[in-house]
């Protein structure tokens, strides 16, 4: 039975944890200094590996060695953990458990000790999908549970958690992961498989997954799919509709140049290749952020063109249709170069002003043919009784 990367290569330890060096000290002194709190919450994006580590911590504190660092994996704990049957580990879906009455079950559950481990521990994922009636609920039980009870929550979105819940836990903050590193975690990966693979190829791919972990392997396991083996970059551009590196920059550089007539033959075949939309934009944000960096061209236009392009990003993301975004932000990025600084037109306006207020002065004066000779006779100084 095949199984994918994502599971297969899942951490089973602290030290396989990729990507999260802070979060594995404070757990890795957490065991040894034995200053283990009741309640830990994982924060963060998704496919991060927070589910992951919440399963890592229940195996090191469950394992017949542990509290330990490193869980032995054949103990019976650590295997029924392992395969997701352990009985001491409850696992729970914060989105499809959230009511008031789901969180009353759990309260009832721990009056019962673990059946053959040290603690009875509770995973429950996306947490803050919970109702504020069932935290409620929970709020007293997660400040002082029994000795055998330990909680660890995971959530993606930890602004809808209330105060007083997160006040009771220790929270760990997991960040999206560098893709260098996500880079070098799918060359082993492959290696481990047998397959070659260009370090181009790997490259792109870190570079599309928004710094997900588990995203990476779900793309190189359709990659794999795609070329039965041995991967080049262009497999990777074909298997996941991808533009070319130097396609992409094309595109925006013609955007930038606010050259139409180029950006609407480039929608074109972005539309006529079925080019992902979302890659699309994650490859033309990371250009325009070289760019930036790099100060190819101005950087007041760059920031302008970046907030076009990045609000048509969420706009997507939030469900309008990708093309029709994309062909939207373009046209707008494109009068970007046209924009005029807000200083620069006061500035301007104020110019435009002054001429047109010494212009009617002027014409008033010319209404006053005497005026205008003792103006010029002393020099337009004014001239009075001493």
């Amino acid at each position: 039975m095949c199984i994918v990367l994502a599971r297969k290569y899942r951490p089973k330890n602290l030290s396989e944890i990729v990507g999260q060096p802070v979060v594995v000290r404070i757990l890795e002194n957490a065991i040894r200094m034995n200053r283990i709190p009741h309640v830990f919450l994982l924060s963060g994006p998704m496919g991060v590996g927070k589910t992951s580590t919440a399963r890592v911590i229940a195996k090191s504190l469950n394992c017949e060695k542990g509290p330990t660092v490193h869980p032995c994996e054949t103990c019976k704990s650590c295997k029924e953990i392992n395969e997701g049957k352990s009985v001491d580990v409850i696992e729970i879906d914060g989105a499809s458990n959230r009511k008031v009455e789901e969180a009353r079950k759990i309260i009832e559950s721990m009056k019962y000790p673990p059946l053959f481990s040290p603690y009875k521990i509770y995973i429950v994922d996306e947490v803050h999908m919970l109702t504020l009636e069932a935290f409620n609920a929970l709020l007293k039980t997660i400040e002082e549970p029994p000795q055998y009870v330990k909680f660890i929550f995971a959530t993606t979105n930890m602004q809808k958690i209330p105060p007083t819940v997160l006040s009771r836990c220790m929270t760990l903050d997991f960040k999206k992961i560098p893709e260098p590193v996500i880079k070098n975690h799918i060359l082993k990966i492959c290696e481990k498989e047998g397959i070659t693979i260009q370090e181009e190829a790997a490259m792109l791919i870190s570079s599309l997954c928004e710094g997900s972990l588990r995203n990476a392997e779900m793309l190189l396991d359709r990659t794999i799919s795609y070329c039965e083996g041995n991967i080049s970059l262009k497999d990777v551009e074909n298997s996941l509709y991808v533009l070319k590196e130097e396609d992409v920059q094309a595109f925006l550089d013609a955007t930038i140049n606010g050259n139409i007539e180029e950006v609407e033959r480039w929608l074109e075949k972005i539309e006529t290749n079925s080019v992902d939309i979302f890659y699309f934009f994650n490859m033309l944000l990371r250009r325009i952020e070289i760019y930036i960096k790099e100060k190819t061209y101005p950087v007041e236009q760059m920031i302008g063109v970046m907030d076009v392009f990045y609000k048509a990003f969420m706009d997507m993301r939030n469900g309008i249709e990708g093309e029709v975004v994309l062909r939207t932000a373009a046209y707008k990025a494109c009068a970007v170069k046209n924009l005029v600084k807000i200083e620069d037109f006061l500035e301007e306006t104020k110019t435009k002003s002054e001429k047109i207020e010494r212009k009617g002065m002027q014409s008033k004066m010319e209404s006053f043919p005497v005026v205008n000779y003792i103006l010029e006779e002393f020099n337009g100084k004014i001239v009075g009784r001493l």
